[in-house]
């Protein structure tokens, strides 16, 4: 079904003092003007979480489309129930309709009409509710067999849905006041790195959709982990927020799914380039901090060296991950990613999608990204670092053949 996408001036609701508890706060409400300036268009208080969200909660109700926060990105959602409804998303996202859509709920009694569990074995089982029992609400999606309820245009046909219970309190308090399910993809075109704040959402969906609701920035920054329990052994189609290690504590048996594309993906992130900026993406895989060193300073000095006569020099932008490895000269901008505690890979997930973003905006030409260990959180990096790339460099140690 086509659906046309409307010329809105999105209304951002914007809590002053966070949405993230239940206590009385304030808010503005803004409208976005064609010139990507915003204007305070009224100010009043917010008696309860509940109260402030009835408006977008309403679009939702009725068939539209309303952008939102969650712990792990923005989300763009509707009511999965409704085809034509879900087919807003498509369309403001420019979204090939054969990529699934994760349906999001507000708790478990919202859950039972979605999946039919009737045909699922006893050990399947057992995985399902512990890793629900572990990580719910939290990040992690899981592939379940549909109900009828479930529309096709949500799954792409498949005969499984990825659902998931957030945990923001902002995005379950939508849902319930809504009253129905979300299906709700990342709130950004197609292709582009997902939003982790309402900023991203209107840069690219202002005028395409007609509400964004602002909760700040999303607390991890990657989408969340999408495991297939009914596979034996259960397998991440897409790692996340949820780690392999935190996995394998309910299901050791877990294993990882091999990344290659897949022509009809029951999930998402298993076929179509994802996470990339206007500018070309390299990311530098591997080796010792003095291999990648000189990696990134050959790449960047060869880069710069291959610009044509009379053309202006490369700006070059670098997401570093690592302080051990040291930055080339010829690098215009720098944006750090470093640890800060033994979280392998949690400060480049947080960041990873806002420095690319950022990195675009300042017109540089070309992005590096430093790589970092897949272990914890850094195999979601790397996932999401090697679908927005157009080149990987290996850095092999010296001596070592290519």
């Amino acid at each position: 079904m086509a659906v046309a996408v409307g010329d809105w001036p999105a209304t951002i609701l914007h809590p002053s003092s966070g949405f993230h508890d239940d206590d009385q706060v304030g808010g503005h409400v803004y409208s976005r003007a064609e010139t990507d300036t915003f204007e305070c268009t009224s100010l009043y208080p917010l008696a309860s979480l509940e109260a402030s969200l009835a408006e977008p909660a309403a679009v939702l109700a009725g068939g539209g489309v309303v952008g939102f926060p969650t712990e792990t990105v923005y989300g763009l959602g509707a009511n999965a129930l409704s085809a034509d409804a879900v087919a807003g998303i498509f369309a403001a996202k420019r979204r090939p309709a054969d990529n699934p859509l994760i349906v999001h709920v507000s708790g478990r009694e919202m859950l039972a009409p979605l999946v039919d569990l009737d045909g699922v074995g006893a050990s399947q089982r057992a995985v399902i509710d512990g890793l629900m029992t572990a990580f719910w609400p939290g990040p992690l999606t899981l592939l379940l067999p549909k109900s009828a309820a479930v529309p096709d245009e949500v799954t792409a046909g498949h005969p499984t849905v990825g659902v998931r219970m957030p945990s923001h309190s902002v995005a379950r308090a939508l849902i319930a006041a809504a009253g129905v399910p979300l299906a709700a993809p990342s709130a950004n075109l197609s292709g582009r790195p997902s939003p982790t704040t309402a900023g991203h959402v209107l840069t690219d969906l202002g005028g395409r959709i007609p509400w964004v609701v602002d909760g700040g920035s999303c607390d991890f920054g990657l989408e969340s982990t999408v495991v297939d329990p009914l596979r034996e052994p259960p397998m991440v189609l897409r790692p996340g927020a949820v780690t392999l290690e935190q996995l394998r504590s309910v299901a050791p048996d877990m294993v990882v799914h091999s990344g290659e594309v897949e022509e009809a993906p029951a999930t998402p992130g298993l076929k179509y380039t994802h996470y990339s900026p206007s500018a070309p993406v390299v990311v530098f895989d591997g080796g010792s901090p003095e291999a990648m060193s000189r990696s990134l300073a050959s790449w960047c000095a060869e880069t710069s060296a291959a610009a044509e006569a009379g053309a202006p020099t490369p700006r070059i932008g670098l997401v570093a991950t690592r302080p051990d490895v040291v930055v080339p000269p010829t690098t215009a901008r720098v944006i750090q990613l470093f640890d800060t505690d033994d979280r392998a890979g949690a400060a480049a997930a947080h960041g990873l999608f806002a420095a690319l973003r950022e990195l675009d905006e300042d017109g540089c030409t070309h992005i590096i990204i430093e790589g970092v260990s897949r272990a914890h959180f850094g195999l979601a990096v790397m996932n999401r670092a090697l679908k927005a790339a157009s080149r990987t460099v290996v850095c092999h140690e010296a001596g070592a053949s290519s």
